[in-house]
Parts: C-alpha cells; sequence; structure tokens
C-alpha cells in the first residue's frame, strides 16, 4: 500500500499515531520532506512596506525647472 500525504509541520506529531493505524506496526516508510509551493511566494505585505519605506526615503528628491527632461530622455535613448 502506498498513500501521499499533504501535511503541514504543526501536525507532526498526530503523524506517528496515524501512520501505525494506517500501516501496522511492523511497515517500514519512506518520508520526503520539501517544501510546499505556496512557501515560496513572497510576502506582498513585507514588500509594501519596504517599497513604502524607500519612497518615503526618497521622497524628497528635488528637479530642478531648468532641466530639460524631453532632452534628458533623447540623450539617454541614443
Amino acid at each position: 500500500m502506498e498513500a501521499t500525504f499533504r501535511i503541514p509541520v504543526n501536525a507532526l506529531p498526530n503523524i506517528v499515531k496515524s501512520v501505525k493505524a494506517l500501516f501496522g506496526s511492523t511497515a517500514i516508510i519512506d518520508i520526503t520532506v520539501k517544501e510546499s509551493e505556496q512557501d515560496n511566494h513572497p510576502d506582498y505585505s513585507e514588500m509594501f512596506k519596504r517599497t513604502e519605506q524607500m519612497r518615503l526615503k526618497n521622497e524628497k528628491i528635488f528637479v530642478p525647472e531648468i532641466l530639460d527632461l524631453s532632452a534628458l530622455a533623447n540623450e539617454v535613448n541614443l
């Protein structure tokens, strides 16, 4: 018999009882541990906080009125 389980780590103490009940006490089991795909998603709230900190830090950037932004853009795109 073979079974695949997706179990959160905090449920580990109850797993041993469940495995013994399902497979019996003489069965040998192989355990593979890997991160769940959902754990690989970025923490968007943390990303927002960091971006907001950078925005507030750089909020006081001043662009002089005499600076010709169109000419600067053309120069960069050469």
